[in-house]
Parts: structure tokens; C-alpha cells; sequence
């Protein structure tokens, strides 16, 4: 029987075996690169969307071997999904401090930004229920 397992995904730290490796915060990290190299297989290019000059967002395609930084299907490729953050404990203030950044970034952006949806999607492999809260002693 075959393993479960996401296209591509050949070498990584993720075993996808483990129910846990399939839940919401996982797989929303781990898809996108499954997807990269279903579309490099098929030679599709991944479609982006990136800001000129003058502030008008434009389409733009760029390979998956450009974006991995190696070709998908290399067996030197390896899919270290969150590996900067396994050996460091992040702490309460960082994890706030990056959602700040990445809702003022959004808000900037696009005059707007889901407050839920942020802290929902980084995660740093925490609970979030207690976001923002720190002792400021």
C-alpha cells in the first residue's frame, strides 16, 4: 500500500502519514508546494501578481525551479517546511511582532487587512489563543 503523501513532495520533514501533518496549518504550507510541482511537471508556470512603479498590481509567471531555487524533481531537492523556527522557542512578542508587520504590510498594501486570517495562518507550530497578550514588565 501506498503511503499518503503530496505530489512532489518526494523529501521533506513532514511525514504525511501522521494525521497531524494533514491538518489546517500544515497543509496550508505544504499544498502550495505540492501544486509548484504538479505545475512544473506539466510545464506550467506559476502565476504571480507584482506591484510597479506606478502601483498597479500585474500579472507575471515565473518558474517553479526560479521560485525553489532548484528543480522540483532533483533529488537534491528537500522541503523543510518551517525548519528556521523547529530549533527556536518564538516568543509570545515575536509572534506579535511579525503579525503587526504583516498586517501593516496588508493595510498598505491593500487598505485593508483580516486580522483573524493572520494569525490563523502563522503560526510558528503554536497555539494562538492567547495572541497579543504579553507582559510588557
Amino acid at each position: 500500500m501506498t503511503s499518503a503523501k503530496l505530489y512532489g513532495l518526494n523529501k521533506t520533514n513532514r511525514d504525511f502519514s501522521q494525521k497531524d501533518a494533514w491538518g489546517k496549518n500544515n497543509f496550508n504550507s505544504a499544498f502550495p508546494a505540492s501544486l509548484c510541482c504538479y505545475m512544473a511537471s506539466k510545464g506550467i508556470d506559476p502565476v504571480y501578481l507584482k506591484t510597479i512603479e506606478s502601483g498597479k498590481i500585474v500579472n507575471s509567471t515565473l518558474s517553479t525551479s526560479k521560485i525553489f531555487g532548484i528543480a522540483p524533481e532533483s533529488d537534491e531537492t528537500y522541503f523543510a517546511f518551517e525548519a528556521q523556527f523547529n530549533n527556536k522557542k518564538i516568543t509570545r512578542l515575536t509572534r506579535s511582532s511579525v503579525w503587526l508587520f504583516k498586517m501593516l504590510r496588508d493595510y498598505a498594501e491593500n487598505g485593508k487587512f483580516n486580522h483573524r486570517k493572520i494569525i490563523d495562518s502563522i503560526t510558528f507550530n503554536t497555539k494562538n489563543d492567547n495572541a497579543f497578550i504579553y507582559d510588557v514588565r
